[in-house]
């Protein structure tokens, strides 16, 4: 079993909508899903190798998202940067905290609660013996639900009323998640290049990601899956990592605790040959040690603009009793193998992730003030970004200038808009510069080249400008910055901080270009 660990940092607010009763507020999740995360890569998958609609026919792209071999599970809060690669979970539903907070006991060693105790949820991080809990940072931001007209966004109003609130996570928090690869499919290599297209590695996730939401940064990393050592004095476990969806409707716990372990002796029974169980020797589970809740699970689908069908699914954090005495070595290996596999729907979101558990015992709870300081002061990414993106724009109106002063100089023949208008859909697009002139070259008819020939800077026609390999732009010139200002900038913000991609240089500066031109145009048809 291969493994990735990666890792989320949002620089804006994020929104991942569950349920709830109010129907002017969007509450959020505390943790970025699975399902977000997979289409998130499906998708970027999908651009950086141009498959479009046949993506499914892809072999590669089957394997990663659609056969299951590859499970994407949710990330969950860390308290900062510095909590990168350590241990974060969600609590089983068996902890309990007494009342004054200072004694927290693990119960599932037990089974029955203690008198002056009460049930402790939420993330942690755990760090040797002691866990650090994790608190989500969240807003409410009130939105106005305005009509289409233009009027209506010009006044800033809506006629009809309608307000919404989001609860979102604010900017600046970390998550960390996995993704585990069948032995046969190696992912890393087929993902890591979806996200050269930015040296920031910026994604967007969650709802109203075109607009103030959803933009995060995305590191991944190799790592090594790890099972879990038995000591066989404790009881153990199933530990619910993920919301387990069975295939078929359930109503009691206890009922699809029973048919979950039932299901798992029948695949080891297919793996290891012989016959195993993972009953007591009763033939029954001990209810009272079962710890367990319910939730409901459901979302929506861009690609289908919908919410799926609403699934009753075993909550994250349940804990499900099982007996391994009679398990030899290499079948608690093929058992945490089946595990790390999924069980259940919707796998390959990250559902049904079940690990082996043994009651906590002799860790302590400490608050987040009380853990020391290590290690360099790390800058705030949000604002290493944030310094990036503005260094970006001024680049970028330098080119839209350099457009508009070449645009004046154009010598224009007896030509009209309807080549602009080619050319300027095609900056519009998606494709790359390299595309875009083979289209200019190879696919325009005689009379459209002709056109272009018409147009001229200086001794060059239009037609052969737009075929030039290189634009020629020097970002540092253009900002007129001192040596001792280009030098702390790119200490401070990276040496490629002046770099600009040579596509969106391209694609930009002739997009500006043909505006302008057309703008001119349409100035001298009227004054005509």
């Amino acid at each position: 079993m291969k493994q990735i660990t990666y890792w989320v940092h949002n620089l804006s607010p994020l929104n991942f909508a569950e349920k709830n009763n109010d129907a002017t507020l969007y509450t959020t999740r505390d943790y970025i899903t699975g399902s977000a995360v997979r289409g998130m890569m499906a998708e970027a998958f999908i651009r950086q190798y141009q498959l479009g609609k046949e993506a499914h026919k892809n072999p590669a792209f089957y394997d990663l998202f659609l056969s299951g071999k590859v499970r994407f599970l949710p990330a969950y809060p860390l308290n900062g940067v510095s909590d990168k690669g350590k241990v974060v979970f969600q609590l089983p539903l068996s902890m309990m905290r007494s009342k004054d907070g200072k004694v927290i006991k693990d119960i599932s060693g037990v089974g029955a609660p203690e008198a002056g105790f009460k049930k402790m949820k939420g993330f942690v991080v755990q760090d040797g013996q002691t866990l650090y809990p994790v608190s989500v940072n969240k807003k409410i931001t009130l939105h106005m639900a305005r009509n289409t007209s233009d009027e209506a966004r010009r006044r800033g109003k809506s006629e009809d009323g309608g307000i919404f609130n989001y609860e979102a996570m604010e900017p600046g928090q970390w998550f960390q998640g996995t993704i585990l690869c069948d032995d046969d499919c190696d992912a890393e290599p087929l993902l890591a290049p979806c996200f050269s297209f930015s040296s920031d590695n910026v994604i967007h996730l969650g709802h109203s990601r075109q607009t103030e939401y959803g933009t995060c940064q995305l590191q991944l990393a190799s790592d090594q899956t790890s099972y879990r050592d038995i000591d066989s004095s404790q009881p153990v476990y199933l530990y619910a990592l993920t919301p387990y969806i069975p295939w078929s409707e359930w109503q009691r716990v206890t009922d699809i605790a029973e048919a979950l372990v039932t299901q798992l002796e029948q695949r080891l029974v297919e793996k290891t040959g012989h016959a195993v169980s993972l009953h007591p020797a009763s033939g029954m589970l001990n209810r009272a040690k079962i710890f367990a809740a319910n939730e409901d699970v459901t979302g929506y689908l861009a690609v289908w603009k919908g919410r799926r069908e609403r699934k009753n699914a075993l909550s994250a954090a349940s804990l499900i009793p099982i007996d391994v005495e009679k398990l030899s070595a290499e079948d608690l290996h093929e058992l945490q193998d089946l595990l790390y596999q999924g069980i259940g729907c919707r796998r390959e979101e990250g559902f049904g992730q079940f690990r082996l558990w043994q009651p906590l015992t002799a860790v302590s709870l400490a608050d987040n003030e009380s853990r020391p300081v290590t290690g360099e002061v790390i800058p705030h990414s949000v604002v290493y970004y944030t310094a990036r993106k503005i260094v970006r724009k001024r680049l970028l109106a330098e080119v839209q200038n350099q457009a508009v002063q070449d645009a004046g100089k154009l010598k224009t023949g007896n030509v009209g808009k309807h080549i602009l208008n080619r050319v300027e859909i095609l900056m519009e697009s998606h494709r790359t510069q390299q595309e875009i002139q083979a289209i200019i070259d190879h696919e325009f008819k005689k009379t459209a080249q002709d056109n272009l020939v018409k147009l001229s800077l200086g001794d060059i026609t239009l037609c052969d400008k737009l075929l030039q390999p290189q634009f020629a732009f020097d970002g540092v010139i253009s900002l007129h910055l001192q040596e001792s200002q280009k030098e702390r900038l790119e200490h401070d913000l990276g040496n490629d901080v002046f770099s600009l991609n040579q596509n969106v240089v391209y694609k930009w500066y002739w997009l500006w270009f043909v505006r302008h031109v057309k703008k001119a145009m349409d100035i001298k048809g009227a004054g005509a």
